[in-house]
């Protein structure tokens, strides 16, 4: 499962993956961007049958480019490859736009860029969300 220690997504993702723990299911959590402060690697660390993972690549939201999410995805591919997943959950759906994996993709959405700026937005759209918008329609296709 992907996440990130930025905000809401890091929480949204350990209380699943210790929901699936109680239910004797193992998470290898990969952590975007950022890495996580040491209480809340401590917090993830704490969940049985969990792997905090922190590969140092790019947050879909914050890359300066699709190579950049391009290249996450296939480090995430290779790793999910390593750790033969069965599952891959995405909370960046961006990233299924350059997977290429045999098992099931659970794609998860905790904002949306478009419709944020079409309610708080002025003017014309920028450039760097424009891509960024159509890559996570791609992930989602």
């Amino acid at each position: 499962m992907t996440t990130d220690a930025v905000g809401g997504v890091w929480t949204y993702a350990t209380d699943l993956a210790a929901g699936m723990a109680e239910a004797g299911i193992a998470t290898h959590l990969v952590v975007l961007g950022p890495p996580p402060d040491v209480a809340r690697a401590a917090e993830a660390r704490a969940i049985p049958g969990l792997t905090l993972e922190v590969p140092g690549l790019a947050l879909d939201w914050t890359a300066g480019s699709p190579d950049e999410v391009a290249h996450a995805s296939e480090s995430l591919a290779a790793l999910v490859r390593r750790e033969g997943a069965d599952l891959v959950h995405l909370n960046h759906p961006a990233l299924a736009a350059g997977l290429s994996l045999t098992m099931p993709i659970v794609a998860v959405c905790h904002s949306c860029l478009a419709t944020w700026w079409a309610a708080a937005g002025e003017g014309d759209m920028p450039a760097d969300f424009r891509w960024q918008i159509a890559l996570q329609a791609k992930g989602y296709a």
